[in-house]
């Protein structure tokens, strides 16, 4: 699935600087509670879900997936990334890492992720595969980030 998925996507010559541009959408889509900014990390159709049951997204849907970041609340959200692993071919990464999400007064979540981020024919790096599990503040604690890539505190 996440083959075809590239070869559908991936098609241009993307500036290597850009490959964390998704993680940033990410991050400021949470930070501004802008679910359209976090559905703007990912390509027009993309594999989203736990590694046990990932489903295929269009952009369309990756609005309504992320709908939950959106401000009913008035609490300040973000999320954080670590990249502990990352493999570059071309025009094609695969990241696992882990995220942290924080929500004003609450304890933050953690989990474990796997992504793949192509060059879209616009020259926009984007994930087309984005899987999840859940960790705890062990492993977010003990992680060891790739070198140049994003690492939170």
């Amino acid at each position: 699935m996440i083959a075809v998925l590239v070869m559908l996507t991936a098609s241009a010559s993307c500036d290597p600087a850009g490959i964390d541009a998704p993680y940033r959408a990410m991050e400021e889509g949470f930070r501004n509670r802008d679910p359209a900014m976090v559905a703007s990390a990912y390509s027009p159709t993309s594999v989203l879900g736990g590694v046990d049951r990932p489903e295929v997204h269009s952009a369309e849907e990756m609005t309504q997936v992320f709908a939950y970041v959106a401000p009913e609340d008035g609490l300040t959200l973000a999320i954080d990334f670590k990249i502990v692993h990352r493999d570059r071919a071309d025009d094609l990464v695969a990241d696992v890492g882990l995220y942290r999400i924080r929500v004003e007064g609450r304890e933050p979540s953690y989990g474990q992720f796997t992504t793949v981020t192509v060059c879209g024919a616009d020259g926009v790096w984007r994930f087309i595969a984005d899987l999840m599990t859940r960790a705890g503040e062990p492993e977010w604690r003990s992680a060891e980030c790739v070198p140049g890539a994003p690492c939170a505190d």
